[in-house]
């Protein structure tokens, strides 16, 4: 009990002086909360349930609470029950920075936009037989290309768009109704460009150096992508990579990248040769 009410006092104290914490600036949907080991000194993130993969994704950020930027820090502090409308608030925001982490932007992400719901309108749309269902496909990516977010490559974007209306066909019998699938899966082009910048402003604040904001999210994604794959200590690499990126005082760069990963004084912790050889592929490539 005394214990209970020792964390309690940390995080009201805390909260009272510097503000609310916010959402995780690098996974964007984790909760961050002090540190118990170190009575508050260290914000950490939590990590969040991925519900497309099933399973808790953990989040390596880690913060000195005098460090941390003001950015991390929601106001006001509530010291009474606060009121429905702030209650809103308070949702709207932590939509908005959980959106950021998906592609999307503001409380019309999700919204399909209304040219292309009047476009599907007007297209044929007879997904009976194979022949149908390939040009169903064909004018549907003709409508959303320069819109939705779909693979630069023709080719990828029409198996995609493809396999979305060979797996609907029998329950989705419109075209808008699988436009709203296409959006769904892929997101549209411009509300992602400008999540992706959020997402790159967050991590310049957190970052000893910022220009070292580019390669973290790089290696983000990376650890993303493996999770998504079930490669769990792939990801786990990747998500310690961008801890440790995010702590160095000094720029990566094409000479000093592979030297992170090397044994010796330019060795960084949890930064491996493989992850370092990626790291420089990164600066050097892009």
């Amino acid at each position: 009990m005394l214990i209970l009410c020792f964390r309690t006092s940390c995080r009201v104290l805390d909260g009272h002086v510097n503000g609310r914490l916010s959402r995780c600036p690098t996974c964007c949907k984790g909760k961050l909360k002090l540190s118990d080991k170190d009575g508050g000194a260290t914000i950490l993130c939590g990590g969040f349930f991925d519900e497309t993969i099933g399973r808790h994704q953990s989040c390596p950020f880690e913060k000195a609470n005098k460090d941390a930027p003001a950015s991390l820090r929601l106001h006001p502090w509530y010291s009474t029950k606060p009121t429905e409308e702030q209650v809103e608030a308070m949702k709207a925001i932590t939509l908005e920075q959980e959106g950021n982490a998906d592609g999307a932007v503001g409380a019309n992400a999700g919204e399909v936009p209304p040219e292309l719901i009047e476009g599907a309108k007007k297209l044929k749309w007879e997904v009976s037989d194979g022949q149908g269902m390939k040009e169903a496909a064909v004018a549907m990516l003709e409508l959303v290309k320069d819109v939705v977010d779909v693979p630069t490559d023709p080719k990828k974007a029409m198996i995609g768009i493809g396999k979305i209306v060979v797996a609907n066909r029998e329950k989705i019998k419109t075209a808008t109704g699988i436009l709203e699938l296409v959006v769904q899966e892929y997101g549209i082009a411009e509300r992602k460009e400008a999540a992706a910048a959020k997402q790159q402003e967050a991590m310049e604040d957190v970052c000893v150096c910022p220009e070292n904001a580019p390669l973290c999210q790089a290696l983000k994604e990376l650890g993303n992508l493996y999770m998504k794959e079930g490669n769990w200590n792939a990801s786990n690499t990747y998500k310690k990579a961008v801890a440790a990126v995010t702590e160095l005082a000094y720029e990566v760069t094409a000479d000093n990248a592979k030297g992170l990963g090397k044994s010796g004084k330019t060795k960084v912790a949890n930064i491996g040769k493989g992850t370092a050889e990626k790291m420089h592929e990164f600066v050097t490539k892009g």
